[in-house]
């Protein structure tokens, strides 16, 4: 998913997937996740919030890229992305 409108601050970000209604009881770790910045993987700058599989910590170290979001949901097919600064 591409987020590069909602990166408005070179900081750290919390990125999560809320499952649509009547998945709720569905644990929904995100897997595989990846952070592109303008078309190039940057491993370093994602991560799972520790004890929490279903939410990531994006650090961003400027504005103005693009900004693609990757990873694989376990149960849910549909949702909502939550995502704030830290």
């Amino acid at each position: 998913m591409d987020i590069s409108a909602k990166i408005v601050a070179a900081t750290q970000y919390r990125l999560r997937f809320v499952p649509q209604a009547g998945w709720a009881g569905c644990v929904n770790p995100i897997d595989h996740a990846v952070l592109l910045l303008d078309g190039v993987s940057e491993p370093k700058l994602v991560r799972h919030l520790t004890g929490s599989n279903d939410v990531l910590i994006l650090t961003m170290p400027s504005i103005g890229q693009k900004v693609i979001v990757e990873g694989r949901l376990q149960c849910a097919e549909n949702g909502t992305i939550l995502l704030r600064k830290l």
